[in-house]
C-alpha cells in the first residue's frame, strides 16, 4: 500500500486523500448499516444503532466535499470547472444512487399492494411519490407531527427520509461552495503558479465557512430538538452539522495524515468505542439530534481521521475494518440499507403483528440476499460503466420520477374506485334511532356513584360480537374514510404538538351570558360534537382551550406541554366560565410507547381541580374511552374481519385508571363515565350498528359522537343537578371575564 504521501497527486502532498478508495472506510459503512439493521430488527442491547444513519453522514460530507474540492481544483477555466465540477460529480451521483433506489421504490409499491390492505398500499404509494422527489425527511416529519397519525403502522418506506437529506445536501452544498471559491479568488487566495483556485490560504477559508455552517447548523439542531424532536429528527437543516463535520475533516485531511499512527490507533478505537457506546446506551427516549449526536458524529469522524496514516499496526481499527468480510458488506450496504426496511415492515403488517427477533433476523438475512443480488445485477453494472455519459446520468432523475409516479397511478384509480365504492351518504343515527327515548326522556337527578346505561345498540353489537357475526354494511364512516372522520374544529382551536399557547374560539350560542369551557387534548376535541349539540340545547358560549397530546400525565411538567398547561389554566380561570368540562388522554404513556402506573395523572388532575375550583361554577370531568390494541383500519378491511375480532376488551388496568380519576374529581366536581357507551359486560365492539366507533386505537370518531349526543345531554343534565356539582359562587359572564383580564379571542393565537 502506498504512503499517504504519494496518494492523490497534486502539487501538495496529500491533499486529495478524501478522493481516494479506502478500504476501512468501506468497512465503516458495514458497521453503520448493521447497527441500522439491527436496530430495526429489535436486537434488545442496540436500541441506539439508529445512529447507524449519523455515521453515513459524516461518511457522505467528508466524501462529497474531497470530490468537489478535488473537482474544483483540477478544473482549468470555467467550461473545464463547470465540467468537471456540476456535470461530473452529479453523474456519478445519479448513477451511485437512483437506479437501486428507484428499484426499490417500485418493487416496495408493488408489494405493498398486493399484501396490504387498499387503504395502507394507498399510503406507501404517496410515500413513494414524496421519496422519489427526495423530500421523503419532510413529509415523514408532517406525519410525525400529526398527532392523529401517531400510533400508525410505520411506513415500509419511511428510511428515505436519510437519502432524501444527503440529497438535498447534494443539492446545496456544491453552490455554497462555488459560492465560497468565488468569493475566495476575488480575494486573491488562489494559486497563481497554477492557475487554479485552491492555495492553502483558500482551504483555510473554505474550512472557516465549513465550521461556521456547521456550527449553526448544531445550535439550530439543539433547539429545534427540545421543542419538537419529531421535526428535528427528519430535518434537513437540523442534520446538517453532522455532514459539515465530514466536510471540515476533508479539508484537513493533510494535517491528520501526518500524525504518527501511535496517536491515530488510540483516537480510532476511542472513534469506535464512541459509536458502539451510542449505539447501546441510547434509546428512542435520548432527545435527538441534539448534543446525544454528538457522540456517533465525532466518533465516525476520528475513525475516518485515524486511517488517513496509511503507516498503521495490524491492531489498528483502520486494518481491522480493512477487512475482507467488512469490506464486502460496506460494498452492499446500500441496497442493504435500502431494502431491509421494507422487507421487515411488509411483513410485519402483512401478517398484522409484531415480529419475533428470530423471524426479524431470517428476515435480515434474506434482505442482505437481496442485495447482493442487486449490487451483481443492477446497482454494480450501472455505476461503473463507462458507456453511460454525464447528459444520459442526468436524466436518470427525471426517469426515475416518471417510472415511480407510471407505477402508482396504476394503483391510485384502484384506490379511488374504492373509495368511491365505500362512500355512504349519511341517515339518521342508529342510536338515536333506537334510544332517544329511552334516553332523553328521563330527567331524574344522578346521584353519587351514577353511570349512564348502555344504549340498546352497543348491547346488540356486543351480542354480535360473542356470535362471531359478520360486519354490518354499509360502514358508515367507510373504513378508508377512517383517517379522515375526526371532528375538525374551526382553524387553529385545537393546539398543534408543537406551540406553548393555543387560539381561544368562540362556538355554540355565541350571544349567550352563559360560558362553557372546554380544556384538554385532542380527547376533548373528539368530544366536540356532543358538547356543542349540548351547549346549544343549553344556550352555552363555548370557549375551547386544547392542545394535541398535551396529556393529562405531562400537565406541569417542565415540557412544552407543561408550559401550555400553565397558560391553559391562567386563561380557563380568567374566563370564570358557568361550567368548565375536562377531559383527556389520562392513560400514562412514556416515550417509547409503554403504558406507565397513573399516579402522575390522577396527582396532576387533582391539581387542577384545585387550581380551577374557586374560579368555575360547574366542573365536570368525562371520562377516556377505553384503548384499543388494534388499528380499526387494518381490522376493518382485513379478509378476516367480523365483529369479534374487530372487538375489544375493557381491562383492569382501564378501569382502574376511570376509578382513580373518579375519585380525583369528587374533590371539586363530578364524573362522567363514558365507558357504558363504548364497551358493555367488558367488551368493546368496533362498529356499533352500523357506526365505527373509534377512527385509531384512541379517538372516537366524529360520527360516533354525534350519535351519542342525546345520551350525552341527558347525562350532563343529571350530573348538573347534583348539589355537588355546584360551587358557592355565581356564574360569571364572558364580559366580566373580559374585565377582569382573561385572554379570549375568536380564532387569534396567543404566541
Amino acid at each position: 500500500m502506498r504512503r499517504a504521501s504519494s496518494e492523490g497527486g497534486g502539487t501538495q502532498s496529500g491533499k486529495y486523500l478524501a478522493t481516494r478508495r479506502r478500504r476501512d472506510i468501506q468497512g465503516l459503512r458495514a458497521v453503520a448499516v448493521l447497527l441500522v439493521a439491527l436496530n430495526h430488527a429489535g436486537v434488545g442491547f442496540l436500541k441506539g444503532g439508529y445512529v447507524g444513519v449519523d455515521v453515513f453522514f459524516v461518511l457522505s460530507g467528508y466524501l462529497i466535499t474531497g470530490l468537489l474540492v478535488s473537482a474544483a481544483d483540477k478544473a482549468r477555466g470555467r467550461r473545464d470547472f463547470s465540467r468537471k465540477y456540476f456535470s461530473e460529480f452529479y453523474a456519478r451521483r445519479a448513477r451511485r444512487i437512483l437506479p437501486a433506489a428507484t428499484l426499490t421504490l417500485v418493487v416496495t409499491d408493488l408489494a405493498a399492494s398486493g399484501l396490504l390492505n387498499v387503504e395502507r398500499a394507498h399510503q406507501v404509494l404517496v410515500d413513494s411519490i414524496y421519496s422519489t422527489f427526495f423530500v421523503a425527511n419532510f413529509h415523514f416529519a408532517s406525519i410525525g407531527t400529526n398527532y392523529f397519525d401517531i400510533g400508525q403502522p410505520p411506513s415500509p418506506l419511511q428510511h428515505f427520509w436519510s437519502l432524501s437529506v444527503e440529497e438535498q445536501f447534494y443539492l446545496v452544498w456544491p453552490l455554497l461552495l462555488v459560492i465560497a471559491l468565488l468569493g475566495i479568488t476575488l480575494r486573491g487566495h488562489h494559486d497563481d503558479q497554477r492557475n487554479r483556485p485552491l492555495s492553502r490560504g483558500a482551504f483555510r477559508a473554505l474550512g472557516g465557512i465549513a465550521v461556521v455552517i456547521t456550527v449553526a447548523s448544531l445550535v439550530y439542531a439543539v433547539y429545534d430538538t427540545h421543542h419538537s424532536s419529531t421535526a428535528a429528527y427528519f430535518s434537513s437543516p437540523a442534520r446538517a452539522w453532522e455532514l459539515g463535520l465530514g466536510a471540515i475533516l476533508s479539508l484537513n485531511v493533510r494535517r491528520f495524515a501526518r500524525l504518527p499512527s501511535a496517536l491515530l490507533m488510540p483516537i480510532g478505537w476511542l472513534g469506535v468505542a464512541a459509536i458502539l457506546v451510542a449505539s447501546t446506551l441510547y434509546s428512542a427516549s435520548t432527545l435527538f439530534p441534539g448534543l446525544p449526536a454528538l457522540l456517533p458524529a465525532i466518533g465516525a469522524a476520528a475513525v475516518i481521521a485515524a486511517g488517513l496514516n496509511v503507516d498503521q499496526s495490524p491492531s489498528a481499527p483502520s486494518r481491522i475494518l480493512s477487512l475482507r468480510p467488512f469490506r464486502y458488506v460496506g460494498d452492499r450496504s446500500y441496497t442493504f440499507y435500502l431494502w431491509h426496511w421494507p422487507v421487515l415492515v411488509l411483513v410485519a403488517e402483512h401478517v398484522g403483528h409484531s415480529l419475533s427477533l428470530t423471524t426479524n433476523l431470517l428476515l435480515l438475512a434474506g434482505a442482505f440476499v437481496l442485495s447482493i443480488v442487486t449490487y451483481a445485477l443492477f446497482e454494480n453494472p450501472i455505476r461503473q460503466t463507462a458507456k453511460v455519459p454525464g447528459p444520459v446520468a442526468l436524466a436518470f432523475w427525471p426517469t426515475a420520477i416518471i417510472t415511480v409516479l407510471l407505477v402508482s397511478s396504476i394503483h391510485w384509480s384502484d384506490y379511488q374506485d374504492a373509495l368511491n365504492f365505500a362512500y355512504v351518504p349519511a341517515h339518521r343515527p342508529e342510536i338515536l334511532k333506537e334510544s332517544e327515548a329511552s334516553f332523553v326522556a328521563s330527567t331524574e337527578p344522578a346521584h353519587p356513584g351514577w353511570r349512564p346505561s348502555s344504549p340498546p345498540a352497543l348491547v346488540e353489537a356486543v351480542a354480535a360480537v360473542r356470535s362471531s357475526r359478520r360486519l354490518p354494511s354499509p360502514l358508515i364512516p367507510s373504513a378508508l374514510e377512517l383517517p379522515s372522520s375526526e371532528y375538525t374544529p374551526p382553524g387553529g382551536c385545537l393546539g398543534e404538538l408543537v406551540g406553548t399557547h393555543s387560539s381561544i374560539c368562540s362556538l355554540g350560542d355565541t350571544s349567550s351570558r352563559k360560558s362553557l369551557v372546554v380544556f384538554g387534548d385532542s380527547h376533548a376535541n373528539m368530544w366536540m360534537p356532543a358538547i356543542l349539540s349540548f351547549a346549544q340545547r343549553e344556550k352555552y358560549d363555548v370557549r375551547a382551550i386544547m392542545k394535541s397530546g398535551c396529556t393529562a400525565n405531562q400537565w406541569g411538567g417542565k415540557t412544552e406541554c407543561g408550559t401550555w398547561y400553565k397558560w391553559g389554566v391562567s386563561q380557563a380561570r380568567g374566563l370564570h366560565p358557568s361550567l368548565l368540562i375536562v377531559t383527556a388522554s389520562y392513560n400514562a404513556v412514556d416515550s417509547e410507547g409503554v403504558e406507565s402506573e397513573e399516579p402522575t395523572v390522577i396527582e396532576n388532575l387533582s391539581k387542577f381541580g384545585a387550581a380551577v375550583r374557586s374560579s368555575a361554577h360547574r366542573i365536570v370531568v368525562i371520562g377516556d374511552p377505553p384503548k384499543q390494541g388494534q388499528e380499526p383500519t387494518d381490522c376493518l378491511l382485513s379478509s378476516q374481519a367480523t365483529m369479534k375480532r374487530c372487538s375489544e376488551s375493557e381491562g383492569s388496568g382501564q378501569a382502574r385508571i376511570t376509578a382513580g380519576v373518579e375519585s380525583a374529581t369528587k374533590a371539586f366536581g363530578v364524573f362522567l363515565d363514558t365507558t357504558p357507551w363504548l364497551c358493555y359486560q367488558g367488551v368493546c365492539p368496533m362498529v356499533v350498528g352500523h357506526t365505527v366507533v373509534k377512527l385509531n386505537q384512541g379517538h372516537i370518531t366524529a360520527r360516533y359522537a354525534e350519535e351519542l349526543e342525546p345520551l350525552f345531554t341527558s347525562a350532563l343534565r343529571r350530573l348538573l343537578a347534583l348539589g355537588g356539582a355546584a360551587r358557592p359562587r355565581r356564574a360569571v359572564t364572558v364580559s366580566h371575564a373580559l374585565r377582569s383580564g382573561a385572554s379570549v379571542s375568536g380564532h387569534t393565537h396567543f404566541r
